[in-house]
């Protein structure tokens, strides 16, 4: 019901060792995409023997992660965007090689290396704040990895939040889409290869989009009066 709620949904998932079930906190747009590459991650992982079978993305044996004593710290962006700071508490986690399903041939190079190790972190004692972007979709909050990530970019550059979106321009087909695509793409048009991404899944692209136009817009100059063509 809000973007606590949607953090802490994500970090129950992420206690619990469930890939899928972190997945299923995020964003709608992003979860065909994100369990598409992960099931496939983990059968050419089987494939290869890096993981045995017994590798489970809804319950991960070996894993051991825990979060005590969150406080989360709510920042509004923008109708429909909002920032989620990890301000105290603390996560650790305990890996255990013995337990992990690792794949017949890898565990038999590492073993003489294999061992229980431990870790953890104060989240209030980092360097760079631990944030997770979340978005509104039909009245609920969702985790988002895609503004995450465009967030910490945007606060790193030290830019503000762009006061529009860039708007997205379809095509009649998918050749024609892809056709347009490369056109700006090969012609140095910025704008019109960000403004190809798909509303929804693209969201995050067509948000940040005027920072990164702005920002590749000396560079495109400079390449055109080199002779650029």
């Amino acid at each position: 019901a809000s973007p606590e709620d949607a953090v802490r949904d994500f970090v129950a998932a992420t206690a619990d060792e469930d890939i899928l079930g972190m997945i299923d906190a995020l964003d709608p747009a992003e979860v065909p995409a994100a369990r598409q590459a992960t099931e496939r991650g983990r059968a050419d992982a089987v494939e290869a023997d890096l993981v045995s079978e017994g590798f489970s993305l809804d319950g991960l044996e070996g894993l051991d992660v825990a979060f005590a004593d969150l406080d989360l710290v709510t920042e509004s962006l923008d109708d429909g965007l909002a920032v989620v700071t990890f301000a105290g508490g603390s996560a650790s986690w305990t890996f255990d090689p013995a337990a992990f399903p690792l794949g017949a041939d890898l565990r038999e190079a590492l073993a003489s290396e294999l061992a229980v190790t431990t870790a953890d972190a104060a989240f209030a004692e980092l360097d760079d704040p631990l944030q997770l972007a979340t978005v509104e979709r039909d009245g609920r909050w969702y985790v988002s990895v895609s503004y995450t990530v465009a967030e910490y970019a945007r606060q790193a550059s030290g830019l503000e939040l762009p006061a529009a979106p860039l708007t997205a321009v379809g095509a009649d087909s998918p050749e024609a889409a892809a056709d347009e695509f490369y056109s700006n793409l090969v012609s140095l048009d910025v704008a019109g290869v960000l403004s190809s991404a798909a509303p929804g899944e693209g969201d995050a692209v067509l948000r940040y989009a005027p920072l990164l136009i702005d920002a590749a817009g000396d560079d495109v100059a400079g390449w055109r009066s080199d002779g650029y063509s």
